[in-house]
């Protein structure tokens, strides 16, 4: 049944936060280390208001932000440093694209979905971790054209895709780029590009899949683009070891449009044991993945 009002859901997703930012090392920057958004402002103060009862003996700071009200006084408050930033979607959208916290430095474990959604805009993100979400780790579309930098995806039994990039929503037609990216793998598909797809992905190295793990362009209006310099490819490694020993390049990155007049894996595509491209995971020690020796 669907769970009611009063029975503590806030109180437990709240006591499972505190206890993931309390089993790791201070991050020693003031940027919020655990985002909570509610769809109205008298969501989000009663979050805070459990939160703050809960962060008393904690030393965890925690911060509420939502319109109407404080604009100044809750930016004041943010930008002196929080660790649990809790509010509404329109304040929140508003102090990141004024710089005041940034989306660096995020992890997303065990989410039945997707792990993270890069939907329109042009926000940069770096040092993330998605490991075992239930669809596409990282899900890239209407005409995102920011840049993710420094990430690595970890696949669990039910993932799906570690990326999925859709292309541009109406007239809007922008590119996006990923770089230094590490996809560990397993019976799971490495990435789909379709729907007119733009953007640039390199140095990206891709390990631990078998041969259910494919690099797919599904159709023609990703297909125009890439021959045209609208999706580029570049510094892709790839460790086959778990794949059969008769697979080719050719079988894991493919064209499925077959619009493509001269495709070939090779100009960006190299089989490798060691990689040279990837992600720095020195600077995701910090991620309960790390720590649970998931990469």
């Amino acid at each position: 049944r669907q769970a009611q009002t009063g029975e503590g859901k806030t109180i437990a997703f709240l006591a499972a936060t505190f206890h993931h930012l309390l089993q790791k090392p201070d991050p020693k920057h003031n940027q919020p280390r655990a985002l909570i958004m509610a769809p109205t402002r008298e969501l989000a103060v009663q979050i805070h208001r459990d939160a703050k009862e809960m962060a008393k003996s904690t030393g965890l700071r925690v911060s509420v932000v939502y319109g109407g009200e404080g604009y100044e006084s809750q930016r004041l408050e943010l930008e002196a440093g929080v660790d649990i930033l809790i509010g509404t979607c329109g304040r929140l959208l508003d102090y990141m694209k004024q710089g005041v916290y940034n989306l660096n430095n995020i992890e997303v474990v065990a989410n039945v979905d997707d792990g993270v959604e890069f939907f329109g805009g042009s926000v940069n993100a770096s040092n993330i971790v998605v490991w075992a979400q239930g669809d596409d780790a990282y899900d890239i579309d209407q005409a995102y054209s920011g840049t993710i930098d420094n990430f690595v995806y970890v696949a669990g039994p039910d993932s799906d895709h570690g990326m999925e990039v859709d292309g541009p929503e109406g007239t809007l037609g922008a590119g996006f780029t990923a770089t230094n990216g590490t996809l560990y793998g397993m019976s799971a598909e490495i990435a789909d590009f379709r729907d007119s797809a733009m953007g640039n992905v390199q140095n990206i190295y891709i390990t631990g899949f078998d041969d259910a793990g494919d690099w797919e362009i599904d159709e023609t209006g990703s297909a125009y683009n890439y021959e045209n310099g609208l999706l580029n490819f570049a510094g892709i490694e790839i460790n086959m070891t778990n794949y059969s020993a008769d697979k080719t390049l050719a079988e894991v990155f493919m064209d499925k449009s077959g619009a493509i007049s001269a495709w070939d894996p090779t100009t960006f595509a190299t089989v490798v044991t060691a990689p040279t491209v990837g992600a720095d995971e020195s600077k995701l020690a910090w991620t309960y993945a790390a720590m649970k020796g998931a990469f």
